[in-house]
């Protein structure tokens, strides 16, 4: 029976579950946290611009390159789609540098920025102590503002207002697929003597089951020429005195 080739992944499906079902609702759960100091606030802010990359990435008439070009992937969504003709305008490179950078690669924030939830002082610079500029961020507001920028711009091109830019989306993302598997197929090679270790496991019961099987079978197979009345039989063969038949 021939393949059937696996069915390619719409852009429409991978928007649908990535962003609409997983990363804003994760962003909805962030938002309502406010148990602790941090109450989510650097994941909110880092998962809100990974989003807004990854739309950049499939906006985006550069091929795709998982090693490089996250900035101005990020940028162009910033600018082109997110900010314009709003007070976000122009601070693309302010959120890579002090806040996307920062948060990616040490947990934290540079200095400049200031991230607090439900602030009423989001997009306003806090110069109180002048050798200590910062501005402030609202995660909360931000993700709202990010979502509306996604309903408002994207969702009007998946229900077939820009055709061409929808088939733009959807090459740029079987290009990331075709990326990516590249990736984890090389990794995973280099890997196997690690992995290997690491290979799902059966269950106990299925485990027993299985070695109960491997034992009657080997039993069937030594009982028309050993007689086990005076030994026992194990996972490994029989153990005792057996008794040849002639």
């Amino acid at each position: 029976m021939p393949l059937t080739p696996k069915p390619e992944l719409t852009v429409d499906k991978f928007l649908a579950d990535a962003v609409e079902a997983y990363l804003f609702n994760d962003l909805e759960s962030m938002a309502a946290l406010d148990r602790h100091p941090g109450a989510c606030g650097y994941p909110m802010l880092l998962a809100t611009l990974a989003g807004m990359e990854l739309l950049g990435g499939l906006l985006s008439s550069d091929e795709f390159c998982s090693k490089r070009g996250a900035s101005k992937r990020l940028e162009s969504y910033w600018e082109h789609y997110f900010a314009d003709g709003t007070l976000y305008a122009g601070l693309s490179c302010i959120m890579i540098k002090l806040a996307r950078n920062g948060l990616a690669h040490s947990s934290l924030v540079k200095l400049g920025i200031k991230v607090a939830k439900h602030s009423d002082d989001h997009l306003v610079v806090d110069d109180e102590d002048p050798r200590n500029p910062q501005l402030i961020i609202d995660p909360i507001q931000l993700f709202r503002d990010f979502k509306d920028s996604y309903v408002r711009r994207i969702k009007p091109i998946l229900v077939g207002g820009d055709s061409e830019t929808k088939r733009k989306m959807q090459g740029n993302l079987n290009n990331m697929i075709r990326i990516y598997a590249a990736e984890r197929d090389g990794l995973f090679s280099e890997t196997k003597v690690c992995l290997a270790n690491l290979r799902r496991q059966p269950p106990d019961d299925v485990r027993r089951a299985t070695e109960s099987t491997v034992i009657a079978r080997h039993v069937a197979s030594v009982s028309p020429y050993v007689s086990t009345s005076g030994g026992s039989v194990t996972p490994f063969g029989t153990s005792g005195r057996p008794t040849s038949h002639t």
